[in-house]
């Protein structure tokens, strides 16, 4: 069942949280939000540092809007390809989907 994703996109910030054994904890999930979304991947912010090149492990909180009422979590998998600040100037990385899009 595919998911609209500018559905998903019109309810930004969207919940997740992600784990990465380059943080040196990697069965620590980390709470975060999903800030932009695109064809390929997304922008989260971060309260760690993570490496470029890092693989995550990130779980989705979707919208139940786009899943007709009831909220549900996706996981996936990316790659931390790009740091970029994100609004308020937080921390911020741009990840590509390493498994298929959650929003299949």
């Amino acid at each position: 069942m595919g998911i609209d994703q500018s559905s998903a996109f019109n309810h930004l910030p969207i919940p997740v949280s992600f784990r990465s054994l380059d943080i040196g904890q990697g069965f620590v999930e980390y709470p975060t939000v999903l800030v932009s979304l695109f064809q390929n991947g997304f922008v989260i912010s971060s309260p760690k540092k993570l490496r470029l090149g890092s693989i995550l492990s990130i779980r989705i909180r979707m919208p139940a809007e786009t899943l007709g009422g009831n909220f549900s979590y996706r996981r996936c998998a990316g790659r931390v390809v790009a740091e970029q600040r994100v609004t308020g100037g937080a921390l911020g990385y741009r990840i590509v989907f390493e498994s298929p899009s959650p929003f299949l």
